[in-house]
């Protein structure tokens, strides 16, 4: 499968385990055998769900990129059920008011709790229904993810990014130098730029900035490149980032990478795509190296 998809779902595109990503390349770049165990192992044990703030993330790309897909793929539980009303003993009540009184009183507190429970199955067979298949979130989720997709429409630059854009396209290509096969699911596609929506603690600079290289985010800017290019658009050397906070007041801020960052993830992206090549080729997986070790400078 090469090419561009439009309609490929998010779960059909991480299926594909035969093209590398830029999140396969960053287990690479850990140790070899971080992807092979986690790609490759026909052994490897069933895969761990998304921990809540990987869940939550991706929920918020929905809702803000794919709206329409939203109320398809996640539900609120917000299911409100009525309390039941235990009836009262018939021997109290017939104490209590008489005979004859008493146990109309008691039959009469035993149909309302029947009616109670009654209405209680249907909301829980309604939701049930209406929940089927889909991931559930919190009503406080839900006004967290629309306050700050407020808070994204509301930044001028951030807003005009997302406006008009080719949303959640795959991209499949065979690396040319290699023979690789790739994959980049760019989550914003302009004719001249792409940009990734990012869910953080802090959107400030220097947050920011150690969190590129720490987590790849840099990487996506080249795979993006090389994607688009391989398979007949255009050479895009831009690439931007849509920061919004997850804590009020959920600041939003759009970061463009420099032309070296640009340089620096062409480079990472070719030296290790010709090491995993090499992996591939033999196949043979290391792990960690066994090597010197020195404290940090912070110790020291």
């Amino acid at each position: 499968m090469l090419g561009i998809f439009k309609n490929l779902s998010n779960e059909d595109y991480h299926a594909d385990r035969t093209a590398v990503s830029r999140s396969g390349l960053m287990e690479f770049r850990k140790a070899p055998a971080k992807y092979w165990n986690t790609y490759l192992n026909p052994n490897r044990p069933e895969e761990k769900k998304d921990t809540p703030q990987m869940a939550f993330g991706r929920a918020f790309h929905t809702f803000v990129l794919e709206p329409h897909l939203f109320e398809t793929q996640y539900c609120v539980q917000d299911l409100k059920l009525p309390e039941i009303q235990p009836k009262p003993l018939k021997g109290d009540l017939q104490l209590k008011y008489g005979k004859e009184i008493g146990a109309k009183l008691y039959e009469e507190a035993k149909e309302l709790e029947y009616q109670q429970k009654m209405l209680r199955d249907r909301l829980l067979a309604d939701f049930a229904a209406k929940s089927a298949g889909k991931e559930l979130i919190t009503l406080e989720q839900m006004n967290t993810l629309q306050m700050m997709r407020q808070s994204v429409m509301n930044h001028p630059q951030a807003a005009e990014l997302i406006t008009g854009a080719a949303i959640e396209h795959s991209i499949f290509w065979e690396d040319p130098h290699t023979g690789v096969r790739c994959k980049t699911r760019p989550d914003i596609w302009h004719e001249n730029m792409t940009a990734d929506l990012k869910t953080t603690v802090s959107a400030d600079e220097n947050s920011f900035r150690r969190d590129i290289p720490l987590y790849g985010y840099h990487l996506q800017s080249a795979f993006n490149r090389e994607g688009i290019y391989r398979t007949g658009g255009k050479d895009i050397r831009t690439h931007t980032f849509i920061c919004v906070e997850k804590e009020w007041p959920h600041l939003v801020a759009v970061y463009i990478l420099d032309q070296n960052a640009l340089d620096s993830a062409h480079k990472l992206f070719k030296n290790t795509l010709a090491e995993f090549k090499e992996c591939q080729t033999s196949n043979v997986w290391p792990g960690y190296k066994t090597q010197e070790i020195s404290l940090p400078p912070w110790a020291e």
